[in-house]
C-alpha cells in the first residue's frame, strides 16, 4: 500500500512483478474527490471501502454504487 507515486509504482512493478499495488485509504479518499465529480459519490465510496463483508458482497455493493452514480465508463472508477 502506497500513495501511488510513479517511482514507487515502477519500482514495485520491477522488483515484485506479481504484486498487486494498492493505494492506502487516505489517498483513495483524496483521489476520489479529484477524479469523480458526482455529488454524494465520495461519501458512498468511503462507506463501500469501510464495509466489513466478504468479497462477493463488496463486489455487489461496488457495482450497485457505480451504477447508481452512472460511472460505468469513468476511467478512474474502472481502474480502481
Amino acid at each position: 500500500l502506497t500513495d501511488g507515486d510513479k517511482a514507487m509504482r515502477d519500482a514495485i512493478r520491477r522488483v515484485f512483478p506479481n504484486a498487486r499495488h494498492r493505494f492506502c485509504n487516505w489517498h483513495l479518499g483524496k483521489n476520489v474527490v479529484s477524479n469523480v465529480h458526482k455529488s454524494g459519490f465520495a461519501h458512498a465510496f468511503k462507506q463501500c471501502m469501510e464495509m466489513e463483508t466478504d468479497e462477493a458482497k463488496l463486489e455487489d455493493g461496488w457495482t450497485r454504487m457505480v451504477e447508481k452514480f452512472g460511472l460505468e465508463n469513468n476511467s478512474w472508477v474502472l481502474e480502481t
